[in-house]
């Protein structure tokens, strides 16, 4: 049986231990968009959360249910802090695999079993389809497309064109489209449509695309479109 009294009583004897360690705590924290964690610990630009259980009862699943904080990125550690009494080997083997750390929690302090598993950033490479060729008067489709192939999401994804002549966006067409997050392993694709100028002069143009996202090096490229005479 625990010795703490409620879930709340064991929640401010960890918080207690942690500023002890020189952490900066904050409690019932809610992290980007809207996950709630129960505590918030900072020190040297890192930040863990650790989620306090007192039951033995969903202590596995507290440890699923924690595991998707690991690709946050405003999170660099995830911890359940748990009475000892209730962290079985294979309690801890599951959180190990899944990259959850553990604290065990006695009367005397906190004692760190598992370490939590620290992602790598998120990480974007791109790619662009698009036709070589385009004539006079055409409306054509380009395609831009982001991989995540870090260990976190990335965030607030613009994708763009300049619409420089002679190509033009067309009546209730995009410049810019937006995603608002890519979780790690997932690509996403879009496109958008793009008018030639009926005044264009045959010859090869550049388009000018642009690919951003929060923490993101820009990526900008430029591809040359020959424009030809409308088949008219």
């Amino acid at each position: 049986m625990s010795t703490f009294p409620s879930e709340a009583a064991l929640t401010d004897f960890v918080a207690a231990k942690l500023v002890q360690d020189s952490y900066g705590v904050s409690r019932e924290v809610t992290i980007y968009p809207r996950r709630r964690v129960d505590i918030l610990a900072k020190k040297a630009d890192k930040n863990i959360v650790v989620q306090v259980k007192l039951h033995e009862r969903g202590l596995s699943d507290d440890i699923s249910k924690s595991e998707p904080l690991t690709i946050l990125p405003e999170v660099d550690l995830v911890y359940i802090a748990a009475p000892k009494v209730h962290l079985s080997d294979q309690l801890l083997g599951f959180a190990e695999r899944v990259g959850v750390g553990v604290i065990s929690v006695t009367e005397q302090g906190l004692e760190w079993l598992i370490e939590g598993e620290k992602r790598s950033p998120a990480y974007l490479t791109t790619g662009a389809s698009h036709k070589t060729t385009v004539c006079v008067g055409e409306i054509f489709e380009i395609k831009l497309s982001a991989n995540n192939s870090g260990g976190k999401i990335a965030r607030d994804i613009l994708f763009s064109y300049l619409p420089a002549y002679p190509f033009r966006q067309p009546t209730g067409e995009r410049t810019r489209r937006s995603v608002k997050q890519l979780e790690p392993g997932k690509s996403v694709e879009v496109s958008f449509k793009i008018r030639v100028q009926s005044d264009a002069l045959p010859k090869k143009y550049p388009l000018y695309t642009r690919i951003i996202a929060e923490q993101q090096k820009p990526r900008e490229d430029v591809f040359w479109i020959e424009v030809k005479p409308s088949a008219l």
